[in-house]
């Protein structure tokens, strides 16, 4: 599995996630 990819996706989730919820 390319981790590339996955930061990518991670990267796009993140973005309107840490807007919504508040960081702990």
């Amino acid at each position: 599995m390319p981790t590339h990819l996955m930061i990518f996706i991670l990267r796009n989730i993140k973005q309107p996630l840490y807007l919504k919820i508040p960081w702990w």
